[in-house]
């Protein structure tokens, strides 16, 4: 489950970005993260390890929206471009190995939503 140690690093960025807030918030509501597919997050894990990770803190109490995005490629052979199944990133189209990738490694926070 790594899970756990992503929360682990979206909470010190949570926590880096909640405290540079103007005035000072009463408390944090919601954090909205961004997460790609490569990341191979399991969206209940996550939300579990936000709530235990957040537990007695001061951001107990609010909650994780998780916004996933696929991921997708564009082929260097025929210039198809869509969503790619993993493991293998196989052109859907015409079966080259050349795709590159144009999503699914993204992981930010994408919004802090506070008490103010």
């Amino acid at each position: 489950m790594h899970e756990f140690s992503i929360c682990r690093f979206l909470l010190d960025a949570v926590g880096e970005e909640y405290d540079r807030i103007e005035p000072p918030p009463r408390g944090l509501e919601a954090v909205r993260v961004v997460v790609g597919g490569l990341h191979q997050i399991v969206p209940d894990y996550l939300e579990g390890a936000y709530t235990a990770l957040t537990k007695e803190t001061r951001f107990e109490g609010s909650h994780l929206d998780i916004d996933f995005t696929p991921i997708e490629g564009r082929c260097w052979a025929c210039d198809w471009a869509g969503v790619i199944e993993p493991p293998i990133f196989v052109c859907p189209e015409c079966g080259e190995l050349g795709v590159e990738l144009q999503s699914g490694k993204e992981l930010y926070i994408e919004t802090l939503e506070v008490k103010t």
